[in-house]
């Protein structure tokens, strides 16, 4: 992957001890970050409000229906998706990556990629859900709007179509992300990870088109 700018962003404590990213944007596709400032995470000092940050990463490719006579909540990662899932932790290790907290869904391959990503999420506690298997992009939206107001930056881990409606439905802009949204328009891929933020106070503040793209990392741009 190629940089341009400042180095891989750094890990960043809030004014509650909150772990955000202090990220420059990446450009999906090339793994391009453009280098601007956001060392002012997660306080937004231009409107006063707290910035919330949402991470929505799709489990990495299973093995298909059938195989090893598996139902699907029971589907393991495939070879290519345990690849991926590692090369998505080398990632995060090296630009800094940090959560406040982690849920998951139950499925197997949703908790083999947990698994992959445990080195990277240190301390932040993983709660496992079976609501989010298989959720609806309603549901998941109310879910979202649910989660604990002293987290600023949670990660998600589950499955399409959900991830990839709720995605389209958040983000209302997406500045020097143009060729992140268009890939994201046309496709959520397994093992890709979805980062948005909303400048509220409350996660139950968050509504339609008011979330920010700020990057979005596929196996590809891993080169996987």
């Amino acid at each position: 992957m190629r940089y341009q700018g400042s180095p891989p962003h750094r890990r960043a404590q809030g004014p509650n001890h909150t772990n955000s990213l202090k990220c420059n944007e990446f450009m999906a596709g090339q793994g391009i970050m453009d280098g601007r400032d956001m060392s002012n995470w997660p306080a937004n000092l231009a409107t006063g409000l707290i910035v919330k940050t949402l991470h929505l990463l799709r489990h990495a490719k299973a093995e298909p229906e059938g195989e090893h006579d598996s139902a699907d909540h029971l589907r393991p990662l495939a070879k290519r998706g345990r690849k991926a899932a590692q090369a998505l932790a080398r990632y995060m290790a090296e630009s800094g990556f940090a959560v406040d907290r982690v849920f998951c869904s139950t499925a197997a391959r949703a908790k083999e990629t947990v698994t992959a990503l445990q080195p990277v999420l240190r301390s932040a506690p993983v709660a496992f859900r079976d609501r989010l298997y298989m959720i609806d992009a309603d549901d998941l939206f109310a879910f979202l709007k649910a989660l604990p107001e002293t987290a600023a930056t949670v990660l998600l881990v589950g499955h399409n179509p959900a991830y990839y409606e709720i995605a389209l439905r958040l983000i209302g802009k997406a500045p020097g992300q143009s060729e992140a949204w268009e890939s994201l328009r046309e496709k959520f891929p397994t093992g890709a990870l979805c980062s948005i933020s909303f400048d509220v106070a409350r996660w139950d503040d968050i509504k339609a088109r008011t979330g920010t793209l700020r990057g979005l990392i596929r196996p590809r741009d891993l080169g996987v």
